[in-house]
């Protein structure tokens, strides 16, 4: 499974991934686009966004998952 360390850094380096994703560059993707009239923009508000949030709160548990196993690793 890997050192519990270096698995928690990289989940909670792709929980800010997808937290940079879901409020996006305020042009084309993430809440808070200017665009709103496109295909992708419909989308986007369909279902890209509500995948990077269910991936982000899968990550956040996936995190305090290895944060409990690495202080439960002596008992």
């Amino acid at each position: 499974m890997g050192n519990p360390k270096i698995v928690s850094i990289l989940l909670t380096i792709a929980c800010f991934v997808f937290i940079g994703r879901i409020i996006g560059e305020f042009n084309c993707f993430g809440i808070f686009k200017r665009e709103k009239d496109t295909t992708f923009s419909k989308m986007d508000n369909m279902i890209y966004i509500p995948i990077c949030v269910y991936l982000n709160i899968s990550l956040g548990c996936s995190i305090d998952y290895f944060k409990i196993k690495k202080a439960t690793r002596f008992l």
